[in-house]
């Protein structure tokens, strides 16, 4: 299994991953959660990055974790919870076996991540997730849909697979989901909420749209 890990350790020494705060999808999952249950307990972010996810949930009352491939990224995050005065425990792992015990979690959250690898990885850190979170367990997941306009670009190493040729996430993968894909990656779990968030920039001259991001959210709880 490749994860690619000296093309991230190489983005955050140059520090070229800057994103501080909260993504949207997950904030709202959060909120819509929180409306069924209290918000307490162990939560795990897959791929953390420089801690913004596991912020948001110290800031809602879990115990946060992140697990990240770079040494780099897990340095930087520990720097940013510092400065924020905020607390978190950060792992690095191999990419592949979430370390912790089976049932460990409450929830577990994973941004911009496992489209960021091959559709047989993703498959396998979903496998992952589902043994390490909880019976009655929540999890959010947010991933590149097919319907983004940098869909096609870079070298097509397997369907739907490409490597992305310029930007910060240069030389890496990117996969973009299909709903029929995730209905089979999630089928373990009950699908609790399934959209789209899109972010469309628009041509000012025209007003006609020029580029769009498209991500799908996943809401799920264990079954």
């Amino acid at each position: 299994m490749k994860n690619f890990k000296e093309a991230w350790e190489k983005l955050y020494d140059e520090n070229k991953y800057t994103m501080k705060f909260p993504d949207e999808p997950t904030i709202r999952f959060f909120g819509k959660i929180s409306k069924k249950i209290e918000l307490n307990g162990k939560g795990l972010d897959v791929g953390s990055g420089m801690g913004r996810n596991c912020r948001l949930m110290y800031e809602f009352g879990i115990d946060a974790y992140g697990i990240e491939i770079s040494e780099m990224a897990i340095k930087r995050a520990k720097e940013y919870m510092k400065l924020g005065n905020f607390k978190a425990q950060f792992i690095l792992y191999d990419g592949i076996r979430i370390p912790f015990e089976d049932r460990y979690f409450d929830y577990v959250i994973s941004h911009g991540v496992l489209d960021s690898m091959t559709f047989e990885n993703a498959q396998t850190i979903i496998n992952e997730i589902y043994r390490v979170l909880k019976s009655d367990g929540y999890s959010c997941i947010v991933v590149h849909s097919d319907k983004d306009s940098s869909y096609g670009e870079g070298k097509k190493i397997e369907e739907n697979t490409f490597i992305i040729k310029e930007g910060f996430e240069k030389d890496t993968p990117q996969h973009y989901f299909t709903l029929d894909e995730i209905k089979e990656l999630f089928g373990e779990f009950e699908i609790i909420d399934v959209g789209l968030h899109e972010d469309i920039q628009v041509d000012l001259n025209t007003g006609n749209p020029k580029k769009k991001a498209s991500f799908w959210y996943i809401y799920l709880r264990k079954r």
